[in-house]
């Protein structure tokens, strides 16, 4: 009798065949992560945000090395490198896989995971 690992449970819940991510990120906005990461501009320009970054934790408050733009739905960090969508924030952010992220995600705000589960290919 030899020891499940921990990680058992938690992959029960994901979904079995994958989500559906481009569901997922219609239904959530690249704010609603900036939100839940309890982020905060330091200037805004029309659609373009500017801030620390919730990746790398920036030293200073003021800093302006991560850049979101609201309209795309995208953010680049010039200080760490990384770029890409709202999951992909949340998951760097997080530290968790793309994966868990997004099925964290949508706990977190709600969403039925049976609207994003892929159903059998």
């Amino acid at each position: 009798n030899h020891a499940e690992p921990a990680s058992t449970e938690w992959n029960a819940s994901l979904p079995r065949f994958g989500i559906d991510f481009q569901l997922l990120r219609s239904l959530v906005s690249i704010r609603a992560v900036l939100e839940l990461l309890d982020w905060a501009p330091v200037s805004q320009n029309g659609p373009q945000l500017r801030g620390p970054c919730p990746i790398h934790k920036s030293s200073s408050e003021k800093s302006r090395s991560f850049s979101v733009n609201v309209e795309k739905q995208a953010f680049q960090c010039f200080g760490c490198g990384k770029k890409g969508n709202q999951l992909d924030l949340f998951a760097a952010a997080t530290g968790l896989s793309l994966l868990e992220a997004a099925w964290t995600l949508a706990e977190r705000l709600a969403i039925d995971r049976s609207r994003i589960e892929k159903r059998k290919p």
